[in-house]
């Protein structure tokens, strides 16, 4: 069963891809189409491994418009340590985020977000309640070769239902000669009831090397204030993604 679920989700991500790639030679008009597949050693979540610190297949399809619009999905394989009570045929294997939003500039250098995003994790049993849903909001600005963000998620229901949550994030990028680009990231995952989950911080520093062909290969050092938690302790993770 798992090994399906891993080929339908190379399948899906394929397929994701060559029409992407098919679309964006073919887009004219105000709608941009782009597409992305890649792997990664350890598929990290807001500092917490979704497949055991072990591999991940990933990929998505994107659509925006010059207005400001847009739309996408991408998706993911995981694997959750439910425990030994949750049946094999109920546990999550495939992710698919499905998400839009609007970009809107208030001068050159400063632009706003509004979104939101809906998890789905495909074949887990509906009394874990995985799939939830977050809006966003967020302030972006840019001086030269430096990016600095600011956002704000907010879910009514989180993973697990665990109540409502709330996300706080800090991100930096700045460009480097030679195709190289640094990124870093501090956010705060902030639970309404502590009885059902624990708050948390969560860091990232990494690297970013373009390559021809619109390949992109990343190392990120990550990291969280849950030190018992051997899912969210410091993880070295590598990326390498290609671009349609």
């Amino acid at each position: 069963m798992h090994f399906a679920k891993t080929v339908l989700m190379t399948a899906i991500l394929a397929a994701t891809a060559n029409f992407g790639a098919q679309a964006a030679e073919e887009a004219t008009g105000p709608f941009t189409f782009s597409s992305n597949v890649g792997f990664t050693n350890n598929y990290i979540y807001r500092g917490i491994s979704q497949t055991d610190k072990k591999m991940a297949l990933q990929g998505g399809f994107d659509i925006a418009h010059e207005k400001g619009f847009s739309l996408g999905v991408w998706g993911s394989s995981v694997k959750f340590l439910e425990p030994n009570t949750v049946a094999e045929s109920d546990r999550a294997h495939v992710e698919v985020d499905i998400y839009g939003g609007y970009t809107g500039k208030i001068r050159d250098d400063l632009n706003y977000t509004v979104g939101f995003i809906h998890y789905v994790y495909f074949s887990s049993g509906k009394d874990l309640h995985y799939a939830f849903t977050e809006g966003n909001v967020g302030l972006n600005y840019t001086y030269k070769d430096l990016d600095l963000g600011v956002k704000y998620s907010y879910s009514p229901e989180f993973f697990g239902k665990v109540g409502k949550a709330s996300y706080y994030e800090l991100n930096a990028g700045y460009k480097l000669p030679h195709n190289l680009s640094l990124v870093a990231h501090v956010a705060r995952q902030q639970f309404n009831n502590s009885a059902l989950a624990r708050s948390y911080t969560d860091y990232l520093l990494g690297i970013n090397y373009a390559l021809p062909q619109n390949f992109t290969v990343s190392l990120q050092y990550v990291n969280t204030s849950l030190k018992d938690n051997e899912w969210a302790k410091s993880q070295f993770v590598a990326m390498v993604k290609k671009t349609f």
